[in-house]
């Protein structure tokens, strides 16, 4: 029990301290568009119908993961019929830590994503 609360306690001051986490270094070059979707407006925690931008889940071959990355705005780029992925890069990209729940998660966002230059 002492342990979870002190995870609790470490989780609550890094969210509430703005950490901000070096997302260039977390997530890597190699960065592959694997879908999309809206993202939308939140009243009171609660999502409304107005699309304010595009939630990119990008596979970030530095962590073996996916990651989902939120650009305002219109949608800029989909995945090309027939393909399952697309390289990708993201501009600006932020990550930073937060606490719902009791539970710690990092979220994600961009000024914008472009197609991967080839080579």
């Amino acid at each position: 029990v002492k342990l979870a609360n002190l995870i609790v306690q470490v989780s609550k001051a890094l969210a509430c301290a703005g950490i901000v986490i070096d997302a260039e270094k977390t997530l890597g070059h190699e960065l592959l568009l694997c879908g999309t979707a809206p993202a939308y407006a939140y009243d009171n925690g609660v999502p409304t119908s107005q699309r304010i931008g595009t939630k990119y889940t990008v596979f970030a071959a530095a962590r073996g993961e996916k990651q989902t990355v939120k650009v305002l705005g219109q949608q800029k780029i989909d995945l090309p019929e027939g393909k399952s992925f697309l390289p990708v890069r993201l501009i600006q990209p932020k990550m930073s830590v937060y606490m719902h729940d009791g539970r710690l998660y990092v979220t994600c966002t961009a000024v914008d994503i472009a197609v991967a230059d080839k080579g």
